[in-house]
C-alpha cells in the first residue's frame, strides 16, 4: 500500500506539471478556453485573442474566428479535468455520500462500490471501463493511453475509431469502411499512428540538431557583436594615441587635429554602428528561428508522448509542411562583415584615415587613351570602391602591370593619393603611327604603321603578333585589308615597292 500511495502522489505531481506547462494560457494564466493556434504555432485562448485584437495589440493576417482550433489541446483539457489535477476526491461523485473506490474511464468520474454496480448495469454505460483506484493509477503510470476515453466517430455515433483512411487522411470507424470509404485504402489506426510516430521522432531529433545549430549561431552572432564593439574601441584608441602624439609636437594645430579626430571617430562609430545593427538584426532573426524550432519541437514531443493515434494523425497535415520548412531553414548565416580599420599616416600633418576592403569588380580606371604611341605618356587614375560601389580607402595594396606589344609585361609605380584614388603613369611602346587599319570577322585589328610593320591586336588593343617578317622588305605600307577566308589573309599595299603583298596567317 505504501508503494501505491507513492505512485498516486507522483502521478498527481505529473498532472499538476502538465496542467501548468501545457494547459494554461500565458495571457490569462488560466486553463485554455477554446484554444486557437496562431500561424506561428503558439496557442492562446480565443477570448484572450479577441480582447487583444479589440485593443489593437494582436497583429495577425488571419481573423481570430478563422484561426484553427487546437484539437489536441482541447482533448488534453477534456482528459485532464481540473479535478484530476487537484487529486482524487474522497466522496463518490454520484451519491456524494460513500467513499470512492472506482473510476469510470469514459466518464472520468469517481464512484463508490454501490454506484459502480449501478453504472455497470445501466444500459447507457454498461460498456464503460470501470477500474479500481489502484488499477487506474497503475495503468495510468505505465500506459497513459490505456486510461484515456475511447474516441468515437462523429458521423456514426457510438462507433469507435479503429481504422485510418489513407485516401482521405482521416480516422474512421467500421461503418465508414463499408459506407463512406468503401473503395478507399484503409488500415488499422494504431498501425498508421505507430508508423507516423516513428517519423515524428526522427524529425524531432533533426529539429533538436537544428535547435543546437541555431543556438550555436546565435552565440556566435552575439560574440561577433561584442568583437565588433571591441574593434571599434581598439581603433578609436589608435586614433587617440596618434592624435595625442601630434598634439604634443604641434600645439598650434591642436584645434585642427581635434576636429580631424572627431570626424574620424564619428565616421568610425557610424560605420561600426551600422555593422553592429546588422549583427543585432542577425541575432534577432536567429532568436526567432530558435524560438520557432524549440516551440514546435516541444509541441511535437508533447503530441507524441501524450496524444493518442487519432490526435497524432490529425496534426499531420497541419505540421508536416512547417516541420520540413524548419528543418531546411538556414541557421548558419555569414556573420562577420567587412571591418573598418584605422591607418595612421606616417607624417605629422595628417592623422590618418579609415580603410576597408575594396571590391575589385567595382573599382574603376579612368583617363585611358585610345592608343599610346612610343614616346607618348599617359596618366591613369584608379578609383577603389567597396562592394556597395562607395569610394573607399582600401586595406589592400593597389598594384598595376602593363603588357607591351611584344607580349612582355612590367610593373608600374602606383601613387596612393590617400583618398581612395591612385595615380600611375604609362609610357607608349608601339612604334610609329598607323597608316592603314583593317578588322576581320572575329574582331581582330590589323595595323600597317610607319615603321614598315604589320601588327595584329585583339579588340581590347592587346598585341597578338606581327604578320610580316624583317626579310619581307616592306617599304611604306599605307593600306591594309583582310579576306573572308578562314583563317583570313592579310592584303597589303606596299607603296615604296609599288606592289600588293598577301600574307597568310
Amino acid at each position: 500500500m505504501a508503494v501505491a500511495a507513492f505512485d498516486v502522489v507522483d502521478a498527481g505531481a505529473v498532472l499538476a506539471e502538465i496542467n501548468e506547462d501545457f494547459l494554461c494560457c500565458v495571457i490569462c494564466l488560466e486553463r485554455y478556453s477554446d484554444p486557437k493556434i496562431l500561424p506561428c504555432q503558439h496557442t492562446f485562448c480565443k477570448k484572450c485573442l479577441v480582447q487583444l485584437a479589440e485593443k489593437g495589440v494582436a497583429d495577425t493576417d488571419v481573423p481570430v474566428n478563422d484561426l484553427q482550433s487546437n484539437f489536441f489541446m482541447s482533448s488534453l483539457l477534456d482528459k485532464i479535468p481540473e479535478k484530476l489535477v487537484a487529486g482524487t476526491p474522497k466522496v463518490c461523485e454520484f451519491c456524494e455520500e460513500n467513499k470512492v473506490t472506482s473510476i469510470c474511464v469514459e466518464c472520468q468520474q469517481y464512484s463508490c462500490t454501490s454506484c459502480t454496480r449501478v453504472h455497470k448495469k445501466t444500459k447507457a454505460t454498461q460498456s464503460h471501463r470501470l477500474l479500481s483506484l489502484d488499477e487506474y493509477q497503475e495503468t495510468k503510470n505505465k500506459k497513459p493511453f490505456a486510461v484515456q476515453p475511447i474516441q468515437y466517430c462523429n458521423v456514426h455515433t457510438g462507433n469507435q475509431l479503429k481504422y485510418y483512411c489513407d485516401t482521405c487522411q482521416t480516422p474512421i470507424c467500421m461503418e465508414c469502411t463499408i459506407i463512406d470509404h468503401k473503395v478507399h485504402q484503409h488500415r488499422y489506426i494504431k498501425e498508421v499512428a505507430d508508423e507516423y510516430s516513428v517519423k515524428l521522432k526522427w524529425k524531432v531529433r533533426k529539429l533538436k540538431v537544428k535547435a543546437d545549430e541555431t543556438e550555436t549561431s546565435k552565440k556566435s552572432a552575439k560574440a561577433a557583436c561584442e568583437k565588433l564593439k571591441t574593434y571599434c574601441k581598439e581603433e578609436e584608441a589608435k586614433i587617440n594615441k596618434k592624435t595625442d602624439e601630434i598634439l604634443a609636437d604641434l600645439r598650434r594645430q591642436i584645434e585642427a587635429v581635434k576636429q580631424k579626430k572627431k570626424r574620424l571617430v564619428d565616421q568610425l562609430k557610424i560605420e561600426y554602428t551600422a555593422r553592429v545593427k546588422y549583427m543585432e538584426i542577425k541575432v534577432d532573426e536567429l532568436e526567432m528561428k530558435y524560438g520557432n524550432i524549440v516551440s514546435t519541437s516541444s509541441y511535437l514531443e508533447t503530441l507524441v508522448q501524450h496524444g493518442n493515434p487519432g490526435q497524432i494523425l490529425s496534426a499531420k497535415q497541419v505540421y508536416q509542411q512547417r516541420i520540413d520548412g524548419l528543418i531546411t531553414m538556414e541557421t548558419k548565416p555569414q556573420l562577420i562583415p567587412d571591418l573598418i580599420e584605422f591607418k595612421p599616416h606616417p607624417g605629422r600633418d595628417v592623422v590618418g584615415m579609415l580603410a576597408t576592403n575594396a571590391c575589385q569588380q567595382y573599382c574603376s580606371l579612368d583617363n585611358i587613351p585610345k592608343q599610346l604611341i612610343k614616346g607618348d605618356t599617359a596618366t591613369f587614375m584608379v578609383t577603389t570602391r567597396d562592394i556597395q560601389g562607395k569610394q573607399v580607402i582600401p586595406l589592400q595594396v593597389v598594384e598595376a602591370r602593363v603588357t607591351k606589344p611584344d607580349g612582355s609585361s612590367d610593373d608600374i609605380e602606383v601613387l596612393d593619393n590617400n583618398n581612395g584614388t591612385h595615380t600611375m603613369m604609362v609610357h607608349g611602346e608601339i612604334d610609329g603611327k598607323p597608316r592603314g587599319i583593317a578588322i576581320d570577322n572575329d574582331g581582330y585589328v590589323y595595323v600597317a604603321n610607319s615603321n614598315n610593320k604589320v601588327q595584329k591586336f585583339d579588340r581590347s588593343g592587346r598585341f597578338i603578333c606581327r604578320i610580316d617578317k624583317d626579310n619581307d622588305g616592306l617599304n611604306i605600307p599605307n593600306s591594309v585589308a583582310v579576306t573572308d577566308d578562314v583563317p583570313c589573309r592579310v592584303v597589303l599595299a606596299d607603296r615604296g615597292n609599288h606592289c600588293v603583298k598577301i600574307f597568310a596567317q
